[in-house]
């Protein structure tokens, strides 16, 4: 959970069966790569650099950039580096006003359980369209959003991948645009990582065959609705579009000579590299400076080390003492995703590291089911079915496998550890097979071979849905606090249901998002405000902390008065479980399920000396009562996990337990705080 202090309280998006196509690495533009457009009017093409932590480019409002009513096109070549890990991250292209909530328009990448969309912001009025496109690391794509007055559109290298109606006229106030970078409390700043060329925007709605034919070249800057451009390629970022918008550097941001590049050769054209930056062995004294480093920029940011019971130098002494043995740069990453593991905080983790392999999942998700890996969900092209038992992977015991995995987990509760472990077992390079053996009740074993391959369609989900159960009980399901619609689809859910019985709000497997979005829901259920949680912030460098609260606030024409059930579980985290510790206060929601993730809040992002990327925790949390969860989560009322069988025959037991509370007249029953966890530590 975290909050964002003074107010906005938002969360690193975590979801713990990672498809880790997109856990890359940060490589040095090197002669002889492919790029952005080919046919230059410069003789030396040039390109903005960033770095994903503390690079952007700020311009100036002017009344070009006001000069928008209801046509907008944005446009940009991409070469991502690498992706945020965790789904609902986001890497800004370009925005006006970063404000939370308060943004113009933007256009960015947002990372997903499957392959990442790129979204095209037109403000509160309008909403967001998101498109899934593969997008590749280390490869070029051109990136463009057009909006009509009817009609907004996504287009990748000059094709349409999206497109929603909606009309209305632009909001535009005087704030910056900003290039690279976007809210900051939200996703460590929603800084890109990689370069951005020929960045474009127009007050015209320009046609797909007007893209796809000026990408490929530079501009003159006198071209009709031309209100900002930057090519970068006289080394500044001046506008060469003659409106004067030009920019300033901030951060890390540099402008670098990049050689010109063929022409992608269509949507989500390029494959995923394994390039490695610096040396192929670093020596031993660089190691031990990474080592030190991390240990310094925990000892300045973390907020629960105390609380962890960790002192003086315990806890990274084993590390440096093992940096001495290491012999392989392998070696070394595997010892520092161990070492980060012992600190057992979901937010906490390495992001990035050199020679970071591209790795894929098979559509299949796995979790440990009454102690044995058992299928989840599959995609029916697998041939695995819900309730089926993994024995063995490419003949190794899958109980071996879990537990080499859950050591080098990040994540903050035992359970939590094992369903991120699990949804790793299965990762390989991409476009290989990993072949299991399989077991289905008292059936005979049998193998079956996994494609590790991306299926969008698998992993996608509404954001937000609702369903009518019975006659009396409805059921609300939240996927993640990403999208300003929420509210307004929950308000319409909420109308649907008035007369009902009792709602069920569903939340498993929620891996956070905006705090905001879950305390504008939770409005609906309340009379009187409420505190939702409490975040206490490390003064950096100090073991001194400041506190803020998140109150949640009545909304909307009339309350939700039937009885209400919030469903949870490992994978509940951040954001949702702000929304939990909220509804929780309320003291009349009931819980069911497993103790929520239990994570650490406000992740900051920070860059080692050899290119590692590690995201820190800022915030420790407690519940409104006083109690911390870090490392706990938030307890249900009533315990509920399917079993094997539930799975077979299609059963939601956790369902049926809020379903006959809210049918009956009990009251809540009683729960405390468990000290240790149900499961034991593998």
């Amino acid at each position: 959970m975290t909050m964002k202090p003074p107010t906005l309280c938002v969360r690193f998006f975590l979801i713990f069966w990672i498809a880790a196509g997109w856990l890359v690495r940060t490589p040095a533009v090197a002669a002889g790569e492919t790029g952005p457009p080919p046919d230059r009017l410069s003789p030396t093409n040039r390109a903005l650099s960033l770095d994903g932590v503390t690079a952007s480019v700020a311009v100036g409002s002017s009344r070009s950039l006001q000069a928008f009513t209801n046509a907008l096109t944005l446009e940009a070549w991409v070469r991502p580096f690498s992706f945020y890990p965790t789904p609902g991250s986001v890497h800004s292209i370009l925005r006006k006003n970063v404000e939370a909530g308060a943004e113009n328009f933007f256009l960015r990448i947002r990372n997903t359980e499957g392959p990442p969309l790129v979204e095209f912001g037109l403000g509160r009025q309008l909403g967001v369209i998101g498109a899934a496109c593969e997008l590749q690391t280390n490869q070029w794509c051109h990136l463009a959003a057009t909006y009509d007055g009817q009609t907004a559109a996504v287009l990748v290298n000059g094709s349409v991948i999206g497109s929603k109606r909606t009309s209305g006229s632009l909001v535009i106030d005087a704030s910056e645009l900003v290039i690279g970078r976007g809210d900051p409390e939200y996703s460590s700043g929603e800084y890109s990582h990689g370069l951005l060329d020929e960045v474009r925007v127009w007050n015209v709605a320009r046609s797909p065959t007007q893209i796809g034919t000026s990408m490929k070249s530079s501009l003159t800057g006198k071209e009709a609705g031309l209100m900002a451009y930057w090519n970068f390629d006289d080394g500044t970022p001046t506008d060469l579009s003659g409106h004067g918008n030009t920019g300033r550097l901030q951060g890390n941001a540099r402008i670098v000579e990049v050689p010109r590049p063929a022409t992608p050769a269509g949507v989500g054209a390029g494959t995923r590299t394994t390039e490695q930056t610096g040396p192929e062995n670093l020596t031993f004294n660089q190691r031990l400076a990474v080592v030190e480093a991390l240990w310094r920029n925990l000892n300045e940011i973390y907020p629960a080390l105390e609380y962890k019971g960790i002192r003086g130098r315990d806890w990274i002494e084993p590390a440096v003492e093992r940096t001495k043995t290491v012999r392989t740069d392998h070696e070394f990453y595997d010892l520092l995703l161990e070492q980060m593991a012992r600190l057992q905080d979901t937010h906490t983790r390495i992001i990035s590291h050199p020679g970071q392999p591209a790795l894929e999942t098979p559509p299949v998700m796995l979790n440990e089911v009454e102690g044995k890996v058992a299928v989840i969900r599959a995609h029916p092209d697998t041939r695995l079915l819900p309730g089926d038992i993994i024995v063995s992977i490419e003949d190794r015991p899958v109980a071996a496998r879990l537990d080499g995995q859950v050591r080098r987990v990040c994540n903050s509760t035992a359970r939590g550890r094992v369903r991120e472990a699990c949804g790793q077992l299965l990762r390989g390079p991409p476009g290989t097979s990993v072949t299991v053996s399989v077991q289905r009740g008292g059936e005979a074993l049998r193998q079956v071979a996994l494609r590790r391959e991306s299926l969008p369609e698998f992993w996608r989900e509404p954001v937000i849905s609702h369903r009518r159960l019975s006659e009396a009980i409805g059921c609300i399901r939240i996927a993640r606090w990403t999208d300003n619609s929420i509210p307004d689809q929950f308000d319409a859910a909420l109308e649907a249901f008035k007369e009902m019985r009792g709602i069920i709000i569903d939340v498993r497997g929620n891996g956070g998002g905006n705090d905001q979005l879950a305390d504008l829901v939770n409005g609906r259920l309340i009379e009187q405000p409420v505190v939702s949680s409490i975040d206490f912030w490390r003064k950096a460098g100090t073991d001194e902390y400041h506190r803020t609260l998140g109150w949640v606030h009545p909304r909307g024409p009339w309350p939700y008065r039937g009885r209400v059930a919030v469903l949870t579980d490992e994978a509940s985290t951040s954001a949702c479980e702000h929304f939990v510790s909220g509804v929780e206060a309320t003291g009349k929601v009931l819980l069911v399920g497993t103790p929520t993730n239990g994570a650490g809040g406000g992740p900051t992002t920070v860059k080692l000396p050899d290119g590692t990327r590690v995201a820190i925790s800022r915030a420790l949390g407690i519940r409104a009562n006083g109690v911390v969860f870090e490392g706990h989560g938030i307890p249900p009322h009533v315990f509920s996990t399917p079993t094997l069988e539930d799975l077979r025959q299609g059963r939601d037991p956790a369902v049926e337990v809020a379903a006959n509370w809210i049918v009956s007249n009990q009251a809540l029953p009683p729960r405390a705080q468990p000290l240790q966890e149900a499961r034991p530590e593998r």
